[in-house]
């Protein structure tokens, strides 16, 4: 027979220039960046609608204080304005003794009016202050907020990597019943196993298959709510990478804890200034009884229906003292000086709960922690346990159950571990939130 040597070369070079071609392809094509959990919060903080409203919250309180700070300002209108009298009336005010002004039944009038308050029985330094309060409290519901979207974030994300381990261990689950099958069909066609081995081997197969379109689902679940949280799409092939929170973040001991929730959470800040707010209100409430003073005046011009302008000008002091009301203002007091004791037993509520809320934490990641040593000793007996059924059955010691009992304590086994580690890592973020100290720099990025 011959050999075309030229045609082999040639086939030789076009697969080898194939192969190095699909050797390139993960470097230049293929490469994913993963999506590390603090590129996932960042993002959901620059494009969440539920969070930068909050943004615009601020900008609103803001415009109060700006407001409050230009009531103190002196107000300037124009009034221009039309009157037709049955009778005559005089165009202007007398302007000079022993000349009466012109008389008409039409008179228009146009001018400049101001005025600028004095005295207001601190009124607007109580509107002053009120804003300020509500500048702070709507910085502290957006930390509060904050904190909130980056535990959601954190959540799904965590899930995510714990679906993803349980995937890989779902792969190992349905390869060892795909190879029993072939096995137990084997020994079926030698006579040497019975249908209704073959027919356990066949629902442990569809049962682990099942399993897997659980996990499947519930990982496009996750991937679907943290996309949402994000407002961004994201890739179906995710690629997450590890991370872990900053051991420099967590207390070292409860009271540590609960000492830094007293002082920063923005929950009990907020609560705080509510009831600096509601002192505001009560010095806004008293004001309407103390006198105001206020500075007027106005040029201005009329005319008749001949239309021939006349100036003039008035400047003055306008004092106003309350009488009676109906003590309509009494009860306003009454009503603030309830809205700042509601305030004060709100923090205090507040306080409880948050306290209890970090006690619970703590409890949770101790527990967390302790789980992830009982996880993996579970694992490894699970593991220990299969291969000496393994052996068992293989030297008809064990039956088909004992060894499809021993896989299934070891896919528990794996998805306890798989969880273990997550549930950690997420009970010491609930901690910091619980505390009020929860950030991006929280968390770092890390391999295990």
């Amino acid at each position: 027979m011959k050999i075309n040597w030229h045609n082999r070369a040639r086939a030789f070079l076009i697969s080898s220039a194939i192969m190095s071609v699909s050797l390139l392809a993960p470097v230049s094509t293929l490469a994913q960046t993963p999506l590390s959990v603090n590129s996932a919060i960042q993002t959901a903080l620059a494009n969440n609608p539920g969070y930068q409203s909050q943004e615009l919250s601020k900008e609103n309180a803001r415009l109060e204080l700006e407001k409050a700070k230009a009531a103190k300002l002196p107000s300037f209108d124009f009034r221009g304005g039309y009157t037709h009298y049955s009778d005559p009336m005089i165009v202007v005010p007398i302007h000079q003794a022993g000349v009466f002004p012109d008389l008409d039944n039409d008179i228009f009038s146009g001018g400049i009016y101001a005025q600028m308050p004095l005295y207001t029985g601190g009124k607007l330094s109580a509107s002053k202050d009120l804003a300020k309060s509500q500048i702070k409290g709507s910085e502290y519901k957006q930390d509060s907020m904050k904190q909130g979207l980056i535990m959601a974030v954190i959540g799904y994300y965590s899930e995510l990597l714990t679906l993803e381990k349980l995937q890989k261990a779902s792969d190992q689950r349905l390869t060892f019943y795909k190879n029993e099958l072939a096995r137990v069909e084997l020994l079926h066609a030698q006579g040497r196993a019975t249908d209704l081995d073959k027919a356990k081997i066949t629902t442990q197969l569809e049962k682990a298959n099942y399993d897997r379109l659980q996990l499947d689902t519930a990982y496009e679940q996750n991937r679907v709510m943290l996309a949402s949280l994000m407002s961004k799409d994201i890739a179906k092939d995710l690629l997450l990478a590890n991370y872990t929170i900053l051991p420099a973040k967590v207390p070292t001991s409860l009271d540590e804890a609960l000492i830094t929730a007293r002082k920063s959470h923005p929950v009990l800040l907020d609560a705080a200034v509510q009831m600096e707010a509601a002192e505001s209100k009560i010095s806004i409430a008293k004001a309407a009884k103390k006198p105001q003073l206020a500075a007027i005046g106005n040029a201005r011009a009329m005319s008749g229906g001949n239309f021939d302008l006349q100036d003039e000008w008035q400047v003055g002091l306008q004092l106003s003292i309350p009488l009676f009301d109906g003590k309509i203002t009494s009860r306003k007091i009454a009503q603030a000086r309830i809205g700042k004791s509601q305030a004060r037993l709100a923090y205090d509520n507040l306080l409880l709960q948050t306290e209890a809320g970090v006690k619970n934490a703590w409890q949770g990641m101790a527990a967390a922690k302790q789980g992830i040593s009982v996880a993996q000793a579970g694992l490894n007996q699970a593991t220990e346990a299969l291969r000496i059924e393994r052996l068992r059955y293989d030297n008809s010691r064990a039956s088909l159950n004992d060894l499809t009992l021993a896989e299934t304590a070891l896919w528990e086994a794996r998805s306890n571990t798989a969880r273990a580690q997550y549930k950690y890592e997420l009970s010491k973020a609930r901690l910091l939130k619980t505390m009020g100290t929860l950030g991006v720099e929280s968390l770092s990025p890390v391999l295990f």
